[in-house]
């Protein structure tokens, strides 16, 4: 909501805050090469996001996450799941999550596809993982049980994994998936 980033672009101390017409104009806007250059050496203890909480406890808080636990991250998900250059993960999550995030961050790493959803539908999601060939995919539970509801061409069989995270996930959910042979493996993020 607009208060919650007013609320964590003060607490930040921001300088600059980019919202969505913002980010749209720079789209548009030539890129200065100047400022496209990668910084060299940077400490892997460096600020990479602050991510807020979910506010459970009170007001929201941010979280400040290291470029390190972001590797991290990365690496552990290429040594517990594989990984192929042939992959192609959809992200369907919001960029401003841990799930979302890391998603991004993975493929970043591991230099693979990375195949962008605007917003999470279950009907258009299943298109997209058919159009695109998508061979994984990370949802909560609620997505995960939209788009069993929706799938009757079997598209979720055939993505080798799905992940699922971000709440604990109902035993018959994934009993669900594995009678009807989809991969779906719990995760918990950073």
């Amino acid at each position: 909501t607009d208060s919650e980033k007013l609320a964590m672009a003060e607490a930040a101390q921001a300088s600059l805050v980019l919202d969505d017409d913002r980010i749209a104009t720079l789209g548009r806007a030539a890129p200065s090469t100047s400022s496209l250059a990668p910084k060299q050496d940077v400490a892997s203890s460096a600020l990479l996001a602050v991510l807020s909480t979910s506010g459970t406890t009170g007001r929201p808080k941010g979280v400040m996450l290291a470029r390190s636990a972001f590797v991290a991250s990365a690496l552990a998900s290429a040594d517990n799941l594989g990984w192929s250059e042939h992959e192609r993960w959809l992200l369907c999550m919001p960029l401003a999550h841990a799930g979302g995030l890391s998603i991004l961050t993975r493929c970043l790493i591991a230099r693979t596809t990375i195949v962008l959803a605007e917003r999470f539908e279950a009907e258009e999601t299943l298109r997209v993982i058919e159009r695109h060939r998508v061979t994984m995919l990370s949802v909560v539970p609620t997505m995960l049980r939209a788009l069993l509801d929706s799938d009757d061409r079997d598209v979720l069989s055939r993505l080798r994994v799905v992940l699922v995270g971000g709440a604990a996930a109902p035993a018959s959910l994934l009993e669900e998936c594995a009678r009807r042979r989809i991969a779906a493996l719990t995760t918990y993020g950073l």
